[in-house]
């Protein structure tokens, strides 16, 4: 007994693979954030000071405006002045304006903070360090590379079970 042809499904292949791609590069993101900042852990520390903090705007989200917080400092590192601005290598996506000023509570003006920067080019620092936010990047990379292979396999290889698909016809 033969098997009719399959028809090809319109548009079949790119849900699966968006999402195998949006996962990769979640994951890809994820995995170079926490080597910046864990390879930040080992750099020297020297004592900066606070020049500026405050929540800027930043884009919105949903009905609400965004808002991130930024932190200014001034650091001596190899016997020169430098100015920095990374609080930390994960990108902070705005976020209310009472979360800001809860980050920036941490830095007033005036304070003294440890200020890392990087050996072979001082004027490269930053202010916390640590895996901090690339969690949800390391929990939806996978998930999504899950989903798209999970999708690419029900699509394919599902007739090979008993004729049925995950996918409508």
């Amino acid at each position: 007994m033969s098997r009719p042809p399959r028809r090809p499904r319109p548009g079949y292949p790119a849900v699966p693979l968006l999402l195998l791609l949006v996962g990769a590069l979640l994951l890809g993101s994820g995995v170079w954030q926490s080597g910046q900042s864990l390879r930040a852990a080992r750099w020297p520390v020297a004592t900066g000071t606070v020049t500026r903090a405050q929540a800027v705007p930043a884009g919105r989200f949903a009905d609400r405006r965004g808002w991130r917080p930024e932190v200014n400092y001034t650091y001596r590192a190899s016997g020169q002045m430098y100015s920095g601005e990374r609080l930390n290598f994960f990108q902070l996506n705005p976020t209310s304006l009472r979360s800001a000023r809860r980050v920036l509570a941490q830095y007033p003006v005036g304070q003294s903070v440890p200020v890392r920067y990087d050996p072979r080019q001082p004027s490269r620092s930053v202010l916390q360090v640590g895996l901090g936010l690339s969690w949800p990047l390391w929990l939806l990379g996978p998930a999504s590379l899950v989903l798209g292979g999970a999708v690419l396999w029900a699509g394919r290889g599902g007739e090979r079970w008993g004729g049925q698909t995950w996918l409508p016809k």
